[in-house]
């Protein structure tokens, strides 16, 4: 049984959409794997966007959530506080 780790941002549902848009395919392809997701968000979204039950969720934060004023900078000050 193939097994994949997920680690997703949990800043809003976003980043979980774009990942599960590829866990569902994967999982209509090999049905029998076996889904390792990492992330803050409730086990309920990730549930009830996923189509396989074959799943754990680990539910510690991945990031540590960086302030950017833009996608390409990092205010290093604010993010420190």
């Amino acid at each position: 049984m193939p097994n994949i780790f997920l680690g997703v941002s949990g800043h809003g549902y976003g980043h979980l959409s774009q990942i599960i848009s590829v866990a569902n395919k994967i999982a209509n392809y090999i049905p029998e794997t076996k889904f390792v997701i990492q992330c803050d968000l409730p086990t309920q979204v990730i549930s009830e966007r996923l189509n396989s039950e074959n799943f754990v969720h680990l539910p510690e934060k991945l990031d540590v959530g960086l302030i950017q004023p833009n996608p390409l900078e990092v205010d290093v000050e604010s993010s420190l506080n």
